[in-house]
């Protein structure tokens, strides 16, 4: 087929995105924003009305048991204070009490943590045992103790109460930091550091606390929130903050018994430690999605959160097209089909670049490339578990029905039944803590109504298929009692026993041996031909290819760069670097001697809009028209290659 060189929808690619600013990031997170706005203005009125209310928290006024009026906006008690003023000191004391406590609880944690996970041995265990002993006593127990003890020593009775909190919470930043810890003192820049002797004090100060961070500053909300709801427990059976001084738990406490005919006494208190406790819940995720995107949830298909909730498809962009990819058609009865498929991550990073691909029934379309260019985001994209601020354009269609813009629950109805995934790594789908059975059981009976013995059957039945000698007794096994493969095949099985239409097969070989690798590909192939599935069959090993696919995608940098059947692509290769992938695998019969190599790495831009071939500074056939971005150039009857050499190549092929 032609190229198709006009500004097709689908293919319109976006301008490179800004990089987006945290600040920015932040303020997208609706709730997080609402919540921290909800606790500033509660700081401002624990600050404010205390100096501008005619009524002082001591002070008796001769309306007794007053409901809310005018003149007493919150009412009054049963020994005349004003409820308003009442509260407004509630509410400072109980955050200064929640300040105290997260500084220092996140203060104390972090150099416990940060010590114990970087020391280790010896130091670790006695830090963590003694962590362990503490965590051990209930919250309010160990606080109440402490408070009794503290009841006698000098100074601002909330201050005491703020430091009895400390030393009970701080448990838990001590243990999240140490985990950052133990993860970070084995990779390559601490060991660079150490190295280079720098001292541990300083490895510990610039190197650990600023990945740490992200994880400390989202938990203090959280914390700030816990501390509160603990002061308020200890006020409440007597070990807090006690009269004349006030605060949330007190006052709580104190209107008890007049629940249902004193509400105004017990409701306000009540509802802002709720509210306060909500907000710093809130806070902390909206913290945690900005400072550590890597933890965020993933989107329905990597779409904004508008587009998310609305169940709508994000705007088509305006910028100017690229040179559009070419029509590339499959048997002629496409199941899946992509058009112009290009996905940003939230700093501004392209990682797929105008992809356009077709599926057809039956058919295995393998689409290769090295680590790095993009193969594993496509799969990503269309099940749909890109990152949720990265953002999504162009067209991915299965069966005519556009993916891109559908909400949770319409594609929850296509995954694992229309569309299935296989990873590469198969542990990574299965839970050690659950049977073979049962997670088969999960993935296949979702929506049918079907006895568990019938069920067990069918999935000892498939099990069997999957060439699993003792299919029965795999049922009943733990992932960690199987080898490789027999965890791939389960993987295999789980992916495929309710018969999806297409299946995404990423480096499903990996790490096995040669065998193995060759009876999961034919498992693959037959699947494909008795139910008439299609695949796309991601890879970097070429030596693969040619044995279960129909059809090849060379992938490179976010780009396709040959498209060809599997006789087009090592037969008459004509991009440099398919021809490279193909000169590095070994063959059979070949001269001894040195395989091709390619220098260097993938390190192309990946700015859409950029002018320049992708392969350039790696390419020995490289010239001066280079400069400019090849388009996908027809070079026979469906076989297209992105090169300026692509003509002459295929001449000499």
């Amino acid at each position: 087929m032609e190229p198709d060189t006009n500004a097709a929808d689908g293919a319109a690619a976006p301008p490179a995105p800004k990089r987006e600013s945290q600040l920015r990031s932040f303020l997208r997170h609706r709730a997080a924003v609402a919540s921290g706005g909800i606790l500033l203005l509660l700081v401002c009125a624990a600050i404010i009305v205390p100096l501008l209310w005619r009524y002082n928290y001591t002070q008796l006024t001769n309306s007794l048991n007053t409901p809310p009026s005018l003149a007493h906006p919150l009412g009054t008690d049963a020994l005349g204070h004003d409820m308003l003023a009442q509260t407004a000191r509630a509410l400072g004391e109980s955050l200064m009490i929640a300040a105290v406590v997260t500084a220092f609880a996140i203060t104390v944690g972090s150099i416990v943590g940060l010590v114990s996970g970087y020391a280790g041995g010896r130091v670790d265990m006695v830090l963590m045992r003694f962590t362990d002993l503490i965590m051990t006593i209930p919250l309010i127990a160990l606080a109440a103790f402490l408070a009794n003890k503290a009841g006698s020593l000098a100074g601002p009775q909330w201050l005491h109460i703020a430091f009895v909190l400390a030393i009970a919470i701080w448990t838990w930043p001590a243990r999240l930091v140490r985990g950052v810890a133990l993860r970070l003192r084995s990779e390559d820049f601490v060991l660079a550091a150490r190295a280079s002797g720098v001292s541990r004090t300083r490895i510990l100060a610039t190197h650990l606390l600023p990945n740490a961070m992200s994880q400390v500053l989202v938990a203090a909300p959280i914390i700030a929130a816990v501390s509160i709801l603990a002061e308020s427990g200890l006020s409440f059976i007597g070990f807090g903050v006690q009269p004349p001084d006030t605060s949330l738990g007190v006052l709580v406490a104190n209107a008890q018994g007049e629940m249902f005919t004193q509400p105004w006494l017990f409701y306000p208190p009540g509802l802002l430690i709720v509210l306060i406790a909500l907000c710093g819940n809130f806070l902390g995720d909206g913290l945690r999605d900005t400072l550590d995107p890597r933890g965020a949830a993933m989107g329905a298909l990597g779409l904004t959160r508008t587009a998310r909730e609305t169940g709508t498809p994000p705007a088509k962009p305006t910028a100017r097209p690229l040179l559009a990819g070419p029509d590339i058609g499959g048997p002629g009865d496409a199941l899946l089909s992509i058009r112009g498929l290009s996905v940003f991550l939230s700093d501004g990073t392209a990682i797929l670049r105008n992809v356009s691909l077709e599926v057809g029934k039956g058919e295995v379309l393998a689409l290769v490339g090295e680590s790095g260019a993009g193969k594993s985001t496509v799969g990503n994209a269309i099940v749909g578990t890109l990152p949720r601020r990265s953002k999504t354009y162009g067209e991915v269609r299965y069966e005519g029905r556009q993916l891109l813009g559908l909400g949770f629950r319409a594609f929850r109805s296509i995954r694992g039944r229309a569309v299935s995934m296989i990873l590469q790594d198969p542990m990574t789908c299965l839970n050690p803590v659950f049977t073979v059975g049962r997670q088969l059981r999960e993935a296949y009976v979702h929506g049918r109504q079907e006895s568990r013995g019938v069920v067990e059957a069918r999935l000892v039945e498939i099990l069997a298929i999957m060439g699993i000698r003792n299919p029965r007794h795999c049922y009943r096994q733990y992932p960690h009692e199987l080898s490789g493969g027999m965890k791939q095949r389960v993987a295999i099985a789980m992916a495929t026993c309710n018969e999806p239409g297409l299946i995404i097969a990423d480096e499903p070989t990996t790490a096995l041996d040669v065998t193995i690798q060759a009876d999961v590909v034919d498992l693959l192939r037959n699947h494909c031909v008795k139910a008439r599935a299609g695949m796309l069959f991601i890879t970097h090993d070429m030596g693969l290819v040619a044995g279960i696919a129909d059809r090849v995608a060379v992938m490179y940098a976010g780009s396709i760069v040959e498209y060809g059947t599997v006789e087009d692509i090592f037969e008459r290769p004509t991009m440099p670097y398919t021809k490279a992938l193909l000169g590095a695998v070994p063959r059979v019969g070949q001269a001894a001697g040195r395989l091709e190599t390619i220098p260097r790495v993938i390190t192309a831009s990946r700015n859409l809009n950029g002018d320049s071939c992708p392969f350039a500074d790696r390419c020995s056939v490289r010239f001066d028209r280079c400069a400019e971005t090849p388009p996908l150039l027809p070079l026979g009857d469906g076989h297209y290659a992105a090169c300026w050499h692509a003509s002459s190549l295929a001449v000499e092929a």
